[in-house]
């Protein structure tokens, strides 16, 4: 993926029950399973503006997914908070 901006998704009714991995395939025309996989892996993928590292997540109805260009930053760990 090459694009400088976030591309957002709406998860329509006929893909509702697909995992992430799969819609993020057919929006994504051309890219292959382990780029998609790697994308989600990498923290570059939100879903409900939540940050989702699940490749197979199941998808509902309305939802909204959007890829990021850069990672996004790591959640913090109890170690992070003083």
């Amino acid at each position: 993926m090459s694009h400088d901006e976030s591309q957002t998704f709406h998860v329509a009714e006929e893909q509702a029950g697909a995992t992430l991995a799969s819609a993020l395939r057919g929006w994504l025309t051309g890219e292959s399973w382990s780029t998609i996989k790697r994308l989600v892996r990498n923290r570059h993928v939100m879903l409900n503006g939540n940050l989702c590292i699940d490749a197979e997540r199941r998808l509902n109805d309305g939802e909204v997914v959007k890829l990021m260009p850069h990672p996004l930053a790591p959640s913090p760990t109890a170690n992070d908070v003083r």
